[in-house]
């Protein structure tokens, strides 16, 4: 889901956050797919940066969830 979206769900979804959906799920199985033959690149390492960007949530003091925060600062 679009960084923006998953921050303001209250806004209206456009093409461009259809794209950014595609491409953050492109990225997803690029990651978790690709030879871990990169000197000083360890599994661990990775599952973590994975986590880091798409994981990424805060609840504020109503109890509401928002995500996004990992994938705008990616």
């Amino acid at each position: 889901m679009a960084a923006e979206l998953l921050e303001h769900p209250d806004r209206e979804q456009i093409f461009r956050h259809d794209l950014e959906s595609f491409l953050y799920v492109l990225l997803h199985l690029v990651l978790r797919y690709r030879p871990l033959g990169i000197r000083g690149y360890s599994i661990v390492k990775l599952a973590w940066d994975i986590r880091l960007v798409f994981d990424s949530h805060l609840i504020d003091d109503d109890g509401k969830t928002y995500g996004g925060r990992g994938k705008v600062s990616f």
